[in-house]
Formats: structure tokens, sequence, C-alpha cells
């Protein structure tokens, strides 16, 4: 007579292969999850910056919006400030009168930004002069070499769950801005 069914190395070597597969999976997706996560904070950071950029670019620009700003003031630059883990938005302004220069002290605009899962090691600070936004290249360290030829300016990120994983921001002399 003919039995139907498994024996029962049959059934523990499927339960095996399952049970390792389900492993494999979990830890691809962990790692999955880490990387999405700095995608993120690159996200925020990247978004930060070109909102600067954009706001330098406008020419209409709503002065109530940039805290101790008068009508005697001359709006120089517009950007952000990162350090660690922390993005803040930032301007520089002079009275009417004065030359706008990267000595001139920034001032908070809007709230900062704090990210999650990732760091940068800094403090960093990127700046685009009004009225057309171009960067502010005696903040940026575009000529590293010391050579006169502009480079690419990086803003490296790394993981906080694992530091493997970076992401830089990189800001090209022309103003374009990508992550990489």
């Amino acid at each position: 007579m003919k039995q139907k069914g498994f024996t029962l190395i049959e059934a523990i070597t499927v339960t095996f292969l399952v049970v390792t597969l389900m492993g494999i999976s979990l830890a691809n997706f962990a790692g999955i999850r880490r990387s999405a996560n700095l995608e993120s904070d690159a996200n925020l950071l990247l978004i930060e910056v070109r909102k600067a950029q954009a706001e330098a670019l406008s020419p209409q620009r709503d002065s109530g919006k940039y805290s101790g700003l008068t009508d005697l003031d001359k709006l120089c630059a517009i950007g952000v400030e990162v350090d660690g883990e922390v993005i803040q938005p930032k301007y520089r302004s002079v009275t009417d009168g004065f030359e706008c220069n990267n000595t001139v002290p920034s001032e908070n605009w809007g709230p900062s930004f704090t990210l999650e899962h990732s760091s940068v090691v800094g403090p960093y600070s990127i700046f685009f002069n009004t009225p057309f936004a171009t960067l502010s290249k005696d903040d940026l360290p575009f000529d590293t070499d010391g050579s006169g030829a502009l480079e690419d300016f990086k803003i490296v990120m790394t993981s906080q769950q694992d530091m493997s994983l970076t992401r830089s921001l990189v800001i090209q002399p022309s103003g374009i801005i990508s992550i990489r």
C-alpha cells in the first residue's frame, strides 16, 4: 500500500530552505531601507539648497520673511548652513552703501531641519549671491589645488546606521546641483 505525503527529511529540507531564503531577503531589505533613509536625507538637503538658490534668483522677494531686514538694508546672499545633522537657512545683508562680501555675518531665515538618518562632517556654508544666484565663491573651495580652475564642490553625507553608505551633494561652479 502506497502512502501519500512527505517524509520527515523532505519536510525539514523544505523548511530549512524557506528559512534560509527569508533570512537572506530580510538582510537585503534592511540594506535597502538604510539606503532609502540616506537618500531621503540627501533629498532634504538638496531641496533646501535649491530653495535658497531659487530665492536668491527670485526678483520678487518678500522682505518680511527675513527677520531684522529693514528698507535700508540690501540683501546680499541667501543660503544654507549645514553642521552635523542640522540644516539652517541663512541670509546676508548690509546697510545700503556698504559692500556685500563673505565677511558679512549671516542671519537665520526660516526653521532649521534635522537630518534623521545621516550626518555631515562640517560645517558648510553655501550662499547664492543676489540677484543672479551666483555662488559665493569666497565660501566654497572651488579652487582647491590653487590652479585657478573651478572644481565641483561636494558635501558628503554618511548614514548613521551604516558608515559605508554615503551620498554626495555636488554643486558645480555653474550652479547645477545634484546628488551622487
